[in-house]
């Protein structure tokens, strides 16, 4: 019997080997091209967002400029401060006076929002009005609620619910 030679591979074979290498560049150039994209901040986790990025420690957001589109967060103990936009247009702010009323709050020129993080976690009662609804931040470690209008946010807001009971309320527990 004749034996054939082989010296070359098939085309079959050679299919193959191509396939798996045009994977294996496809996920490993994909895996390089790929940037982090870091969802934008929504305004109804801001106060969660900033108590992770305080530490514990004191914390203060400010943003500035004409539509309110450029926020910065300073850290007490850093010196450069972390830039990301919250706002497209410029929010009207109200804060919660002793007398029962929200007012509105007034900035220097150039701030449309302040917002403060304290030592002990706590922060101001403030109600922000940002494209047609209602944020109402309060104190103490709560999430902030989403209401329909200034009436509702009254409504909403008895000082005495969110107020801490005791000191164990002031600190997490662990």
């Amino acid at each position: 019997m004749l034996q054939i030679k082989r010296t070359a591979f098939t085309l079959i074979e050679l299919i193959i080997v191509v396939l798996i290498i045009g994977l294996v560049y496809g996920l490993f150039v994909a895996g390089l091209n790929k940037k982090e994209v870091k969802p934008p901040l929504q305004f109804e986790g801001l106060k969660e967002k900033l108590l992770q990025l305080s530490g514990e420690r004191p914390l203060f957001l400010r943003c500035t400029g004409d539509a309110c589109e450029t926020c910065t967060v300073t850290v007490e103990g850093e010196s450069e401060a972390k830039e990301f936009p919250l706002f497209s247009e410029k929010p009207k702010v109200f804060m919660y006076d002793h007398d029962g009323y929200f007012k509105e709050q007034r900035f220097a020129e150039d701030v449309c929002f302040e917002f403060r993080i304290r030592k002990n976690l706590s922060s101001d009662n403030i109600l922000v009005e940002r494209n047609g609804r209602f944020y109402l931040f309060y104190s103490f470690l709560q999430k902030p609620d989403t209401l329909i209008d200034l009436e509702e946010a009254k409504r909403a807001f008895d000082p005495r619910e969110h107020l801490p009971k005791d000191g164990s309320e002031y600190y997490d527990k662990k």
